[in-house]
């Protein structure tokens, strides 16, 4: 498991929008819109995994929510500037950013490619504008 953050990891650091990336311990979650992180951000970690087994080595397929995040400092109202309306848009932008760099990327030899599942909105009551995107990689012989 570490070989595979590590390396979903590094892949993302070569994403220069992002300010921050790393795994997710609650940094979103538990600080409002003092969270320990530069903006934008991504943070990761497992949300699921199933097991199988048939006479052998078991097979596994694990979930991976990365959630995308930025402080919105600017609106997105009719009346904006052409620049805000632009800069409201960001985090949308960098989640295909991300999914360009993630999809299909293989982070291990012994296992799957990273497929996309799912993204959704989370509803937040401070400025931050926050989306999570469901990743799957099947794992060998575990």
């Amino acid at each position: 498991m570490e070989t595979i953050y590590n390396s979903i990891l590094e892949k993302l650091t070569e994403i220069p929008e992002l300010k921050y990336s790393g795994e997710d311990w609650g940094q979103l979650n538990y600080y409002g819109t003092d969270c320990p992180v530069q903006w934008p951000c991504c943070v990761f970690d497992m949300n699921s995994a199933t097991y199988s087994e048939t006479s052998g080595p078991q097979q596994a397929t694990l979930q991976i929510a990365f959630n995308i995040a930025n402080l919105r400092l600017t609106p997105n109202s009719a009346r904006a500037s052409v620049q805000q309306k632009e800069n409201s848009w960001e985090v949308i932008k960098l989640i295909e950013t991300i999914h360009n760099k993630l999809k299909r990327f293989r982070p291990h030899p012994q296992h799957g490619r990273l497929i996309r599942l799912s993204l959704r909105k989370i509803k937040r009551q401070d400025a931050i504008k926050q989306y999570e995107v469901i990743y799957s990689i099947s794992l060998n012989e575990v």
